[in-house]
């Protein structure tokens, strides 16, 4: 079996991302963040060994079928005693005293198909010791003996452990389990990999939600400024009763300056908290969780007259049943449950075996190591044939009941849980749709609520310095632009998180094959 999982760190995974984006050494854009996460994350080599148990677990049992040879060689000094009424027959000895020698060869094969079979070759010497001059003195001569037994057997099951089904369902489930591992790998760097997008993305708002804040800090700081010059230093022999004048709206301005540098501090500290949530989702080294920084690349666009969400459902659902490999791993593994009721099935009948024989002896005679080897071909009167019919059945049969009820249960269970995450897959689809209309409606309001407060605050701007009480009004309605950014810049973010979001739930996320696992950054640009 081809081996695909045994890279390790980069050479792990391929990763393909159609983007011209030139890289700092620090600087992350959302094709960055995916290769890093794929590289670094310590969860997927977590799973890859769970692949790698898996494929263990084929090699297992596919060992079964291997080829297996024996060879043994044994040698004795052997006394045989000899009963009293046989010594006449042997020279009148009372014992036979030789070295004996035996060669042992053969090989071993189980088939899938749940026959076996062997071939062995034995070959047995006996030099002869004691006896000789007894023999010289009837004119004899004790020569070694060298006797050869050649066979070949098979064994064919007719009920239980007979065809591919029964003998093979192992390897075959093991197999299929192994694909589902395969599948669990992908699923898994799907759900890192999303986990990694809807980082970068929330690092992507923390970042310029603080621009906002310090740029509408900076730009209130500079209307305090003019209006002070205006206002109250423009003749410098009132300035204090024009200090005394506008009392409320100074201390009303400052106040304003004051909150507005906790929202800088507020938002300072949500970005490096995202910071943080980013390297850890990229599998960043602790050490360089301060390199991370995001480039300026923008917000996904879209364009809600282009989008029919209706059929998008429907398409979605569809995918999501094609694609999603945890779903796939879910209907592998009832495929193996599958394959291994079928065994327990036909494993509940009676143990019926032939057996078949057939072989041949041969005999050579003398010491010298040529009529050794002679022995397999010499003095071969005919073949030995045999065959036998064998029958074993408990009569409880428990183990085998047992074994089917269980997996009966687990493949009960297996099928209720596919039927379920079926259910859910197409009921998050539906959320999903949901999100997307209702997202579109806000990213339409919030574009509008910038675009009307833009230049309302603008002309207050103006106002304000024409006529210091305006300026409260002003910094009312600095608020309200402010906040209508930020509202823009979370819609914005939550709709480039939905697209990850809907990739990952229709399993078009991450494309994986036996090779790699490949991300296309542009299909994260559109629904």
């Amino acid at each position: 079996m081809k081996n695909n999982y045994k890279k390790v760190a980069a050479g792990l995974l391929a990763f393909i991302a159609t983007t011209d984006v030139v890289y700092a050494d620090d600087i992350y854009d959302l094709a960055k963040v995916v290769n890093a996460t794929l590289i670094q994350a310590p969860e997927i080599l977590q799973q890859q060994a769970a692949v790698e148990g898996a494929e263990a677990g084929v090699k297992l049992q596919t060992g079964q079928f291997d080829h297996t040879v024996v060879s043994s060689y044994t040698t004795k000094l052997s006394n045989s005693p000899i009963i009293s009424y046989n010594q006449s027959s042997f020279l009148n000895l009372t014992y036979l005293q030789s070295y004996q020698h035996l060669v042992q060869a053969g090989i071993l094969k189980q088939y899938r198909t749940g026959i076996s079979a062997s071939f062995s070759v034995n070959v047995f010497r006996k030099d002869p010791i004691n006896g000789q001059p007894e023999a010289n003195a009837q004119g004899l001569d004790l020569t070694t003996s060298n006797e050869s037994s050649v066979n070949f057997q098979l064994n064919i099951p007719l009920l239980k452990g007979a065809t591919e089904e029964s003998a093979g369902a192992a390897e075959n489930a093991a197999i299929l389990q192994y694909q589902a591992a395969q599948n669990d790998l992908s699923f898994v760097i799907s759900s890192i990999v999303l986990n990694a997008i809807n980082a970068y993305w929330d690092y992507k708002v923390a970042v310029e939600t603080l621009e906002i804040n310090r740029i509408s800090e900076a730009r209130v700081q500079d209307w305090t400024d003019k209006a002070e010059q205006i206002f109250i230093l423009s003749d410098p022999s009132r300035a204090q009763e024009m200090k005394a004048k506008y009392r409320a709206e100074i201390d009303a301005v400052l106040a304003y300056l004051a909150n507005k540098h906790l929202s800088v501090i507020s938002a300072t500290q949500l970005m490096e908290q995202a910071k943080v949530a980013l390297s850890v989702a990229m599998g960043t080294p602790y050490k360089d969780f301060g390199l991370v920084k995001v480039s300026a690349e923008q917000f996904p666009k879209f364009e809600a007259t282009k989008l029919n969400y209706e059929q998008l459902n429907k398409n979605w659902v569809v995918q999501a049943m094609e694609h999603r490999a945890d779903l796939k791993a879910v209907n592998l593994r009832q495929e193996a449950n599958n394959v291994l009721v079928k065994k327990y099935t036909r494993d509940l009948m009676p143990q019926l075996d032939v057996s078949l024989n057939a072989g041949y002896q041969g005999l050579s005679e003398g010491a010298s190591a040529s009529t050794f080897g002679d022995a397999v071909y010499r003095n071969v009167p005919g073949p030995n044939l045999g065959g036998q019919l064998s029958f074993a059945y408990p009569l409880e049969n428990n183990v085998q009941e047992g074994l089917l009820a269980r997996q009966k249960a687990l493949s009960r269970s297996t099928e209720i849980g596919m039927g379920q995450l079926e259910r859910t897959i197409s009921a998050l689809v539906d959320v999903d749709v949901s999100l997307l209309t209702r997202r579109m409606t806000e990213k339409n309001m919030a574009e509008k609520a910038v675009a009307f407060y833009q230049p309302a605050v603008n002309e207050l701007a103006e106002r304000a310095l024409k006529n210091a009480p305006t300026m409260l009004n002003l910094l009312e309605y600095e608020d309200r632009l402010v906040g209508a950014k930020i509202s823009r810049l979370q819609v914005e973010s939550a709709l480039a998180k939905l697209i990850a979001e809907v990739r990952f739930q229709t399993g078009t996320l991450i494309i994986s094959n036996d090779e790699n696992h490949v991300v296309d950054i542009k299909s994260l640009n559109a629904f």
